[in-house]
């Protein structure tokens, strides 16, 4: 399934961790697109992404 996160922080970031590792594909968003903790996103890309995904 096909889910967006809206937020990186701590509890952003956590939950998108377990739905990739759940086999969803997760993509991210941030109210800042230059917010430093977006990098640190599970897929660490900004469009969708899955699991086999570093």
């Amino acid at each position: 399934m096909k889910i967006a996160v809206l937020g990186t922080g701590e509890v952003g970031r956590r939950l998108a961790t377990k739905l990739v590792s759940l086999g969803h594909e997760v993509a991210m968003g941030s109210r800042t697109p230059t917010t430093p903790s977006s990098s640190s996103a599970p897929s660490r890309r900004p469009a969708w992404s899955s699991r086999s995904t570093p």
